[in-house]
């Protein structure tokens, strides 16, 4: 038997606990005025690695775009996921909930936080812009 179907028999639907909640992560979209007192009294932590990755407040520039919104919905969420003190049978997330999503199950690892903080923000701004942009004549497209 092969790894993958080894694997996907442990996994299958009678391993989920169904007397736990299953947890969905929001995507870009979801931000809302009082993010960042949340994540400040929350999760201090995410609010200072946040700043430092982004090279700003990424909640005092949401207005800016996607850099800066990404990194303030990504971080809302992970901080709203320690103050719940759940234990869910399963998480998943939408988009860029994903990234919460994986950030939720490795506990005291933020890899997956950085990754969003810091190097996609740019690619994901250009890929935005790009889409945006094409054909138009809107401010800051080229």
């Amino acid at each position: 038997m092969s790894a993958v179907a080894q694997s996907s028999e442990r996994l299958g639907p009678s391993a989920i606990r169904t007397d736990l909640p299953a947890l969905l992560f929001p995507g870009q979209g979801s931000e809302t005025p009082d993010m960042r007192a949340m994540v400040e009294r929350e999760r201090p932590d995410l609010l200072r690695l946040a700043i430092e990755l982004v090279g700003a407040d990424p909640f005092a520039e949401i207005e800016r775009g996607t850099r800066f919104v990404q990194p303030a919905v990504l971080c809302a969420s992970l901080a709203l996921w320690s103050a719940a003190d759940l234990e869910p049978a399963c998480v998943t997330g939408h988009s860029l909930g994903e990234f919460s999503a994986l950030g939720a199950t490795v506990a005291n690892d933020n890899a997956p936080t950085q990754v969003v903080l810091s190097g996609s923000r740019d690619v994901l701004e250009q890929a935005r812009n790009a889409v945006t942009c094409r054909g138009s004549r809107r401010v800051g497209c080229r």
